[in-house]
């Protein structure tokens, strides 16, 4: 699996460009913005965008969708609480960052729901439910890599004062990912990529299992 990485737009949002090889069908995870970019990169290793996948509906995660859609007819796929978020800037943070609402009237092919498998690419993506940093927050697992959004990040999570945001669901989340016997490799939405065993060892956020009594 090949795995492209791009810090995109004004919060430096993690924009991964996950296919099997060069010379091959791609999806796209999180396209913050500057699609051009994205385009850019798809083209230079000859990648045919198949489809997007969206870990949730802040703006800084959905930016450069509709570019992109319109450049290359793909799909997108996102959880159905999220899908409210991606058409409405006071939602989604774009008014309250920018003053500017940042929205789609795209419409997913599918709403992912949790053990969903889409097979894209000629990958597997697996989604996991993970609400906290919002309601339909979503991961997606291929293989041993786990694509956290701002779910997890490296020594960190998510912030959850945002709509439909909840502290409580995010420890949860945290808890359900700690739960997860391999050691994959975790790509964020902001920052770094980190590993499973680092985080359960040195993030402070992955070891507060008794506050969930669970």
């Amino acid at each position: 699996m090949q795995i492209l990485t791009l810090s995109l737009g004004a919060l430096a949002t993690n924009c991964y460009i996950v296919s099997v090889s060069d010379n091959a069908p791609a999806v796209v995870i999180d396209p913050g913005d500057e699609a051009d970019k994205v385009l850019t990169l798809l083209s230079e290793h000859d990648l045919t965008l198949e489809a997007i996948l969206l870990t949730h509906g802040h703006f800084d995660h959905i930016a450069a969708l509709d570019d992109l859609i319109s450049a290359t007819g793909c799909d997108f796929y996102i959880s159905k609480p999220d899908s409210l978020m991606i058409r409405d800037g006071a939602k989604n943070f774009s008014i309250s960052f920018f003053g500017k609402d940042i929205y789609t009237t795209a419409l997913p092919k599918q709403t992912v729901s949790d053990g969903d498998t889409l097979s894209l690419a000629g990958l597997d993506f697996t989604v996991m439910e993970t609400p906290g940093h919002s309601l339909g927050s979503v991961c997606y697992r291929v293989d041993n890599v786990l694509f956290s959004g701002d779910t997890l990040f490296q020594g960190a999570c998510g912030r959850v004062d945002g709509y439909s945001a909840s502290p409580k669901e995010m420890l949860r989340s945290l808890s359900k990912i700690r739960m997860i016997d391999d050691n994959l490799t975790i790509y964020p939405g902001h920052g770094e990529s980190t590993t499973l065993d680092y985080e359960k060892e040195n993030n402070m956020y992955m070891k507060l299992k008794h506050v969930l009594n669970d």
